[in-house]
């Protein structure tokens, strides 16, 4: 019989990385969907969520789920599953089952913008607290969120191995050039 359980992105065994101020964690597992309003239907979606959708760069949170904007016309909810979210906005969204698509980490410690600074366009200092941004990391796509003092990063399954290997290189990097600064 065939094992359904979820298998991280990431392979088995993938341990927290930690270097210098920053460690980089896999985060734990949550359902993750995606919405696509129809046309003229963006309000009554909301109403449904329990929530405004969130304008570009924004979050927003409801009883069920977080959402997040991903891009022009598209919002993820993370922690709501597909398949009760597919009747209840039936007419009202295109919904799609992403949780195997993506992997989500954390990144967190004094040096994550500065790690990000490395790796993305986009300037990790300009995100709010209640910021959600799409992105390029490491040559990839990416959804960054602020979480607290760090990062929440939604990175494609197919490319997240390569994303946390190109991370925790600029970790490494940053960490040995602060062992070279005089203290």
């Amino acid at each position: 019989m065939a094992d359904l359980r979820h298998l991280s992105p990431l392979g088995p065994g993938f341990a927290a990385l930690q270097a210098g101020r920053c460690t980089l964690a896999e985060r734990p597992w949550r359902a993750k969907t995606g919405l696509r309003p129809f046309r003229g239907r963006a309000a009554a979606l909301s109403e449904v969520l329990g929530a405004p959708l969130p304008v570009p760069q924004g979050r927003a949170e409801t009883a069920q789920a977080t959402l997040l904007w991903a891009g022009r016309g598209a919002w993820l909810a993370l922690g709501a599953e597909a398949g009760a979210l597919a009747p209840r906005l039936h007419g009202l969204a295109g919904v799609t089952d992403e949780t195997d698509a993506w992997a989500e980490l954390l990144l967190t410690g004094p040096d994550a913008e500065a790690v990000l600074a490395r790796l993305c366009p986009l300037d990790a200092r300009g995100l709010g607290p209640a910021a959600s941004a799409p992105t390029e990391l490491a040559h990839s796509r990416a959804l960054l969120t602020r979480e607290g003092a760090g990062f929440g990063l939604l990175l494609p399954r197919s490319s997240a191995a390569w994303t946390v290997h190109e991370i925790g290189a600029a970790m490494r990097s940053i960490a040995a050039q602060q062992g070279l600064t005089p203290g």
